[in-house]
């Protein structure tokens, strides 16, 4: 049942862009319709005038007895005034083809493609892949455009071939349900087993015997509810079994997959692997004996030929737990990879921490992980924030207790203390969620993983930040505050929570890390200054005044008079430090300033009857805003407050 359950959610026909390849969607009928072509010399009407529908026949068949020849037939629907198409097969992997694909009519007249292959017994995943065009009696000169280019997967077990109509790039999209059908998860732990008994003779030029063997498999970790997940670049090492010696080592693919081939004068020699929670960029030391990378070794087994050894890491142990860190820490730094093309230099995890914390600390750089946190993903990331911090110089680590419920500046010596606390903290939990919404997190089904939420049920934390409760809105010396701006500011516009605003995660990257920001007035500052229009900064005002960041305006009194007065709430969250500056500036219908005040320690100011005058004769709707500073050491601010109109 579980086989036929993953065929079923495989064989699901999905297409995705692809370089020189044209767009295609699936339309309302299951069938395939090409939108546009892409390429040199294309004529983009010709497909988009007269689609080409391509839809597989046999979907109900998707498993096989295993070396059975499958046949898979797609019929062509088209508006063509054409009968003759061309079926260049373009490459194929992992498969016999026993038909070439020709183009044919079924028994109804209708056109199709047929094909037949079988997989082969070395290859855990095929392909093949083949284009449809016109031919030239019918297409004239439009003949060299392809309108489609199709992919058959394949892959097989030691029982079954399976196969799908997916592109080959989209098979993260399954590799949930990859893993769980592959290594058969109910039997968690190790899966030897031979799939070819006879290796491959080679004779060498001089003279000696060798004997080709290969091995290959996948290998996964358990997260702390049992899911399971493709271990993402991760060492795995070829190793001699008697000895413990190492032969050769690879990295696992993004589905986690790996495969060796060795040869030696040995008849059937005997070998183990040894799988690391190691990446390219990031390992995890056991803070116990033996004091190293923490490593599974497989049993030992004799190489027949082909070899399929797989490994599904235990959540109840702190070698199975490493992988869980590993991979967290792993997907933070792909991350910054994309966002920034750079590629931090490689850093040492260390877990259990024997403290009560999980922290990072340097020089050296290192992040230590305490027991509880292994499959806390907001938690670590957040850490491997803080190691980006400081590899960009946009924090100072002031350390010590720090909680979303607090303004920093009050509950640290100084507010130079507070702000750089609250900025620090609530930058590297920001990192954490954020780098999970761009990298598709979700997708992964890990509990608490994508979503807009900090969890970490070790200390019972779980606050919702894209829509955060208004008990945390206590301003810049808040790290609750800072996250929630940061948010706002690169996850789009929703006017429902005065979110006015939707940067580029780029945008706000960039702004932090050339301006090596350490304060939320740092980064504010910084936007203020850039290219962008008052209108922008006006908009994040918005923001600003609904977390207690800037005051907060109310409706003017005395309209009627030649002297009106304006207020405002003067906010600032901080009891000991709050905002206590503030200046009203008010502008025409194109936001040029008509006029603006002097600054006043009060929470209101009255108009002379001049600054009246002016506002009353110009170009209409008038708008206003508040500016706030604090002035207590270190001064921060002004900040552009809600705007308001008259």
């Amino acid at each position: 049942m579980k086989k036929r359950l993953f065929a079923v959610l495989l064989g699901m026909a999905v297409f995705l862009p692809s370089s020189n390849l044209p767009t295609v969607v699936a339309s309302k009928n299951n069938s395939i319709q090409l939108n546009n072509c892409i390429g040199e010399n294309q004529q983009n009407h010709y497909c988009s005038v007269n689609p080409l529908y391509l839809l597989c026949t046999d979907e109900e068949n998707r498993e096989y007895s295993h070396g059975s020849i499958i046949h898979k037939q797609f019929e062509i629907k088209s508006s063509l005034d054409v009968d003759t198409y061309e079926i260049v097969l373009s490459s194929y992997d992992g498969v016999d083809i026993i038909k070439e694909p020709t183009y044919t009519t079924n028994n109804s007249g209708v056109p199709v493609v047929d094909i037949d292959f079988k997989v082969l017994d070395s290859c855990e995943i095929g392909n093949i892949r083949f284009a449809i065009s016109p031919s030239a009696s019918t297409a004239d000169d439009v003949v060299a455009q392809t309108c489609l280019e199709q992919t058959i997967y394949c892959y097989h077990d030691s029982d079954y071939d399976y196969v799908s109509t997916i592109y080959l790039d989209c098979l993260e999209n399954y590799s949930e349900n990859l893993k769980k059908h592959l290594l058969e998860v109910n039997r968690q732990g190790e899966h030897i087993e031979t799939i070819r008994s006879t290796p491959e003779i080679i004779e060498d030029s001089d003279g000696i015997t060798r004997y080709s063997y290969s091995v290959s498999g996948y290998i996964s970790w358990t997260d702390g509810s049992g899911g399971v997940h493709a271990a993402d670049n991760v060492k795995v090492e070829l190793c001699d079994a008697s000895s413990g010696t190492g032969i050769t080592s690879t990295y696992t693919t993004s589905a986690g997959g790996y495969s060796f081939s060795y040869s030696t004068s040995i008849v059937n020699p005997n070998m183990k692997i040894k799988i690391y929670a190691e990446g390219s960029n990031v390992s995890v030391i056991n803070t116990e004996s033996p004091y190293e990378v923490y490593v599974y070794e497989s049993s030992p087994f004799t190489m027949y030929g082909f070899t399929k050894l797989s490994y599904v890491t235990p959540n109840s142990t702190n070698m199975g737990k490493s992988f869980s860190i590993q991979q967290a820490m792993a997907m933070a730094h792909q991350y910054i990879l994309n966002l920034d093309s750079t590629d931090l230099n490689p850093i040492n995890v260390y877990f259990p921490n024997n403290s009560a914390t999980s922290l990072f600390t340097y020089p050296p750089a290192k992040i230590y992980i305490r027991q509880g946190h292994e499959f806390e993903w907001d938690a670590l990331q957040h850490e491997y924030g803080h190691y980006v911090e400081y590899c960009y110089n946009c924090a100072t680590f002031i350390g010590g207790d720090h909680t979303f419920e607090e303004n920093l500046a009050d509950t640290r010596p100084t507010k130079n203390d507070g702000v750089k606390l609250a900025w620090c903290e609530g930058w590297a939990t920001y990192f954490a969620l954020n780098l999970q919404k761009e990298m598709s997190a979700s997708s992964l089904y890990i509990p608490y993983v994508g979503d807009t939420a900090y969890h970490d049920a070790s200390c019972g934390i779980d606050i919702e930040l894209e829509y955060l409760d208004e008990d945390y809105w206590l301003g810049e010396a808040n790290e609750a505050t800072v996250i929630a701006i940061l948010y706002d500011m690169t996850d789009g516009y929703n006017s429902a929570e005065d979110d006015n605003v939707a940067f580029s995660n780029s945008f706000v990257w960039n702004l932090t890390k050339n301006n090596h920001c350490k304060t939320l007035w740092d980064l504010i500052k910084a936007y203020y200054m850039s290219s962008n229009p008052i209108s922008g900064k006006l908009a994040l005002g918005s923001t600003l005044s609904r977390y207690n960041v800037a005051a907060e305006p109310n409706n003017p009194t005395g309209l009627n008079t030649n002297t009106p007065t304006f207020s405002w709430i003067p906010q600032g969250g901080s009891t000991s430090y709050p905002n206590n500056s503030f200046s009203v500036v008010f502008l025409n219908s194109n936001y040029n300033t008509i006029c603006s005040t002097a600054y006043t320690s009060n929470n209101y100011i009255q108009l002379t009857s001049y600054q009246w005058s002016l506002i009353q004769s110009a170009s209409t709707p008038v708008y206003y805003y508040v500016l706030t500073k604090q002035t207590n050491y270190p001064e921060t601010g002004p900040y552009y407050s809600r705007l308001k109109t008259l």
